[in-house]
């Protein structure tokens, strides 16, 4: 199960106005890329469903094969690529936390769809990141963009982006995964 994303931002004690943390774990403001007309827009929007019942941890990710007919449509016009450097998992027969990176990539994009829900008064964006599970550990992770630029993968149809599509994350130590903080 995915449990946080470690995302380029401000580190700390650099002042910044950003609204996102380096560290994005359920129900935080997480930096997308989404296409606004023939712009690409940086936009923040919450990592899992923000209308979950409190005490309810959300999913971060959906499986690639098990795509509903809502989240299919809203692949062809709300997808959003979601920067990140490493991945933070926790192993489900172990529950030990498990770090992730791609070798030679200093910064990823994560493909998601961006859905926009009712919180109390006001409309609230989030997205849920497009998973697969990993050869050999079968942990669920989400597929990032290949050798593309993000404009160019954001323009293609639903059909054509899931060809640029990889999953091919490494293991690494927690001291070596870019410092998640406890």
């Amino acid at each position: 199960m995915l449990e946080r994303v470690l995302q380029p931002g401000p580190r700390a004690g650099q002042a910044s106005g950003a609204e996102y943390d380096d560290d994005v774990p359920p129900q935080r403001q997480a930096i997308t890329l989404v296409q606004n007309g023939a712009a690409l827009s940086v936009e923040s929007a919450l990592l899992g469903d923000p209308s979950l019942p409190p005490g309810k941890r959300p999913e971060l990710t959906v499986d690639a094969g098990a795509l509903g007919g809502v989240q299919r449509a809203l692949w062809e016009t709300q997808r959003c690529l979601l920067p990140c450097m490493a991945l933070q998992s926790r192993d489900p027969s172990t529950m030990r936390p498990l770090y992730w990176h791609v070798v030679g990539r200093p910064v990823l994009y994560l493909a998601g769809i961006r859905m926009v829900t009712r919180v109390a008064d006001r409309m609230q964006p989030w997205c849920l990141l497009i998973s697969r599970p990993q050869l050999g550990t079968g942990s669920p992770l989400p597929l990032h963009l290949s050798e593309m630029t993000p404009r160019q993968w954001l323009e293609l149809d639903g059909v054509e982006a899931w060809k640029h599509l990889r999953l091919d994350w490494l293991p690494v130590d927690k001291r070596v995964a870019l410092s998640f903080p406890p």
